[in-house]
């Protein structure tokens, strides 16, 4: 008799544990379906931030390139004509 009552204790528990289990699965998936869609979605504003910064420097580089061409102007305006 007691030892068909740990047995029937043992199977109840496993089943209670069978059944909570795929719950805690479901739910896993869904943190995981969540983190990544968080993941993706920085990868995404990442990835417009490095395009926004080679843009900008793109542009902060042409920039330079027409004060030096300015700059050597003033210069040659300012020797005049030899």
């Amino acid at each position: 008799m007691k030892r068909a009552m740990v047995v029937v204790l043992g199977l109840f528990l496993l089943v209670a544990s069978c059944r909570g289990g795929g719950s805690s699965v479901a739910d896993l998936q869904k943190s995981n379906e969540d983190l990544t869609r968080r993941v993706k979605a920085l990868e995404d504003q990442q990835l417009e931030g490095d395009k926004k910064l080679i843009r900008e420097q793109q542009a902060l580089q042409s920039m330079n390139e027409r004060l030096r061409d300015v700059e050597g102007f003033v210069d040659k305006m300012r020797l005049g004509p030899r």
